[in-house]
């Protein structure tokens, strides 16, 4: 398998996805933000990002590794298909 920190992700696209925890502000600088990303030229692996530090690199995930943190996700939740 190839590694996916060596694929080169400039040019790729992010949306940013917010959670909430804006505390006190009525603006955007203290909410709990990522940013999310497909990586190419593999099989649904994603960059995670942390919006607030855009100088960090993004953790990588397989997609095999975002089916199991989803299918978890939803199961701890209770959540049905």
């Amino acid at each position: 398998m190839r590694d996916l920190y060596d694929i080169d992700l400039s040019g790729v696209v992010a949306v940013r996805l917010c959670g909430g925890n804006t505390g006190d502000q009525s603006d955007d600088t203290n909410e709990s933000c990522v940013t999310l990303a497909l990586i190419p030229g593999t099989d649904g692996a994603m960059a995670l990002g942390d919006s607030k530090r855009p100088d960090l690199p993004p953790l990588r995930f397989t997609s095999a590794e975002v089916d199991a943190f989803i299918s978890q996700y939803v199961a701890t939740r209770g959540f049905t298909q």
